[in-house]
């Protein structure tokens, strides 16, 4: 009964700092969602790096809640806040908003990356712990 115990307590302190780990992802994404491109700074490499915070940052915390991996999709809290913002913009404010795709694109995609990098961690968290 002790085991059980301890089992249950543990799944709870990794999904605790699995949560965690995702919000600190999204405080860190925050330059790429609130600042313009740099100097020599391209589009293509603002998107690839965001994507791959999120994506690792996803893996990371569905590795620590493997049983709940979906909450690694609060590594896009950052993008997804905006994504609101700017669909209560629209929706509220008349004349010239942000594009429809624009609000797609930072409401869904980071979240989607990070939903699957969860997945991807937990299946590899429950491969180590088979061994």
């Amino acid at each position: 009964m002790l085991a059980g115990k301890r089992h249950s307590m543990t799944v709870k302190v990794r999904t605790v700092f699995g949560v965690l780990l995702a919000l600190v992802v999204g405080v860190i994404a925050l330059p790429f969602v609130f600042s313009d491109l740099g100097p020599e700074e391209t589009v293509a490499r603002r998107v690839a790096l965001a994507g791959g915070v999120f994506f690792v940052g996803g893996v990371l915390s569905g590795a620590l809640a493997s049983r709940r991996w979906p909450v690694s999709g609060l590594c896009a809290w950052t993008p997804f806040g905006m994504g609101l913002f700017m669909l209560v913009s629209k929706l509220t404010v008349r004349g010239e908003m942000p594009y429809w795709s624009a609000i797609g694109t930072f409401l869904l995609a980071p979240l989607i990356v990070a939903v699957i990098g969860g997945f991807v961690g937990s299946r590899l968290a429950s491969r180590i712990a088979k061994r």
